[in-house]
């Protein structure tokens, strides 16, 4: 820490044109700060009100999971936002800052993981040194820290920079993850208190820490240190940099481990869910759920594949988080019976020879324990089935034995069990016949009865806080997840309360406005849309009626796809 404030200072020399340290003044300086070292440690170790730690905490991987479980329960859209940029920076292993320069053209789809490109660190200030990717992979096991479910319920609930650019559209992204984890570290204080924390004792560079720390240190099997080395970007000396260089085997054990999967067991080499095959329909479904996604030169459509297939197989861990998560009024679950065409497509086990995609990054140890696992499996059915063959044989036999000696005891004129169940369930049958007869000359058939239309909203309800896109799709095609019907069906007067009539009055208005373009642009050629691939299209035709300035009064560019159609109506409003 002193060490710092004297480079500090100096610095403060080298700007007023001094070459240094006065000559009178080295060894004099030289000696205090040595003293001083020697006298704070020693206070260290003799009283116990001196941190003996230096910096932020390092976040422990149970704190870490337990954080991330309350951003997924939590019903704010900022919460989406914090979930990702936390889970992207663990997995990363880089500064906060670093995961705010990532672009679309920085990830791309390979194999069975997500690859992220920087293209400057700390470490290489000026780019120089080779670009590899960091291997992200799903984790299954642990939704809550996977980051392939939480940048797919990024995109869905924000969309994509309207600039193509950054995956964080915004300038300051960095600084509000860090407010936001501020707020969340101070919600959770009585947590953090049970493991002798404090909120001021965590901050963005706890993440690092911990990720570093539990790759190297977390685990009985862990990954090579010096592939961690490479993935954290720590500067080496110039014989490691020379020889020890990137590979993508070392570099995707180390992605494994960090995502937490289990390094003892055969899950860890589990592969991330995945549509069985990438079918005209599959491709169709993901345009209609992330509609104004960049061009595929620009952001991978196989990014977005995989990001929608762990969010259709973690639906249901959604809803017993919280059945109000924001991603809840996306297109994925408002569109009838679209979640259940794509679920039974869905795959999420460990790797068969037949499959479209193998897992990568798996160490021997974790190759042979899914070998003995399959041999567990193979004994078990193979006991099954000597176990059904056997009952089977038995089962025949005692009946054969048992036919002979019903056949002689009839033939001999002996009342016997089994003639008199006969003789029973035929009387049971003749009466079932009868009364069914008799029922169907009794009924008249009855005219069919219209679907119900919910006329009137139910009381709890209020026009949810989604982007003008979703609200789009929400007045035309209604909520299958919540049964609501179309929400242009509805007057403010069905509304229960006076601020659900005011707030239902601006959604109605500034979905007209987009109403009322549209059949002004096409004329004749007007006609309602029934399906989400036509709502999307009418969307991209008249969103500009209601555009909103793209820089603030501050002169900073806007996040326009993260405004909600609430706040386009108040930009109107003001502008």
């Amino acid at each position: 820490m002193f060490s710092t404030r004297r480079c500090a200072v100096l610095h403060l020399f080298r700007i007023f044109n001094k070459t240094g340290w006065p000559r009178e003044a080295h060894a004099p300086l030289q000696q205090f700060f040595k003293g001083l070292k020697r006298t704070l440690v020693s206070q260290s170790a003799t009283s116990g009100a001196v941190k003996v730690q230096e910096g932020k905490e390092a976040l422990q991987f149970t704190l870490y999971r337990y954080l991330n479980t309350s951003l997924l329960q939590s019903v704010e859209r900022d919460a989406v936002f914090s979930h990702c940029y936390n889970v992207l920076s663990w997995n990363l292993m880089c500064r906060a800052g670093n995961t705010a320069t990532i672009k679309y053209k920085h990830l791309k789809w390979m194999e069975d993981a997500l690859g992220v490109y920087f293209a400057q660190m700390k470490n290489d200030q000026e780019g120089d040194r080779p670009k590899d990717a960091r291997h992200v992979y799903a984790n299954p096991i642990y939704p809550e820290v996977c980051p392939i479910l939480a940048l797919g319920l990024y995109f869905l609930i924000f969309g994509f920079d309207p600039a193509g650019r950054s995956l964080f559209s915004g300038t300051s992204q960095y600084n509000r993850y860090l407010k936001q984890l501020h707020r969340l570290l101070e919600a959770e204080s009585e947590e953090l208190s049970d493991k002798g924390l404090k909120p001021s004792d965590l901050g963005t560079h706890s993440t690092r820490k911990g990720a570093a720390s539990y790759a190297s240190s977390g685990t009985t099997s862990c990954p090579p240190i010096m592939a961690i080395t490479l993935r954290a970007g720590w500067t080496m000396s110039k014989v490691e940099s020379a020889y020890y260089r990137f590979e993508g085997a070392g570099d995707q054990h180390v992605g494994r481990t960090v995502a937490g999967l289990p390094s003892g067991k055969a899950d860890f080499a589990i592969l991330p869910p995945y549509f069985r095959q990438r079918t005209d329909r599959i491709k169709q479904i993901i345009q209609n759920c992330f509609p104004n996604a960049p061009d595929p030169g620009t952001l991978s459509p196989e990014v977005l594949e995989f990001c929608l297939a762990s969010v259709v197989y973690h639906a249901n861990t959604l809803r017993q988080l919280n059945a109000r998560h924001p991603v809840f009024q996306t297109a994925l679950f408002t569109e009838p019976n679209l979640m259940s065409e794509l679920l039974p497509q869905v795959i999420c086990r460990q790797a068969q020879p037949s499959d479209r995609i193998q897992p990568t990054g798996i160490p021997l140890i974790v190759s042979i324990l899914g070998d003995l696992e399959n041999l567990k499996a193979a004994h078990s059915q193979l006991k099954q089935q000597l176990t059904d063959q056997s009952q089977t044989i038995i089962d025949g036999v005692t009946s054969r034995v048992v036919s002979i000696l019903e056949e002689r005891a009839i033939g001999a004129g002996t009342v016997t069990t089994a003639g008199l169940d006969t003789k029973i369930q035929s009387l049971q049958d003749w009466l079932e016949q009868k009364l069914a007869f008799v029922h169907a000359a009794r009924e008249e058939p009855q005219p069919e009865r219209p679907p119900q239309v919910m006329l009137r909203a139910p009381p709890e309800f209020k026009v949810p806080k989604v982007s003008p896109q979703q609200a789009w799709q929400q007045y035309w095609l209604g909520n299958h997840e919540k049964g609501y019907p179309p929400l242009r069906q509805w007057k403010a007067r069905d509304l229960p309360t006076k601020t659900a009539k005011n707030r239902f009055g601006e959604y109605r208005s500034l979905m007209r406005t987009m109403e009322q373009k549209l059949k002004e642009d096409m004329g004749a050629a007007w006609k309602e849309p029934t399906t989400l691939e036509e709502v999307n299209q009418l969307y991209s035709q008249a969103c500009h009626a209601i555009a909103v300035p793209e820089l603030t009064a501050k002169n900073r560019r806007r996040r326009v796809n993260e405004l909600s159609w609430a706040t386009v109506k108040k930009l109107r409003r003001n502008v």
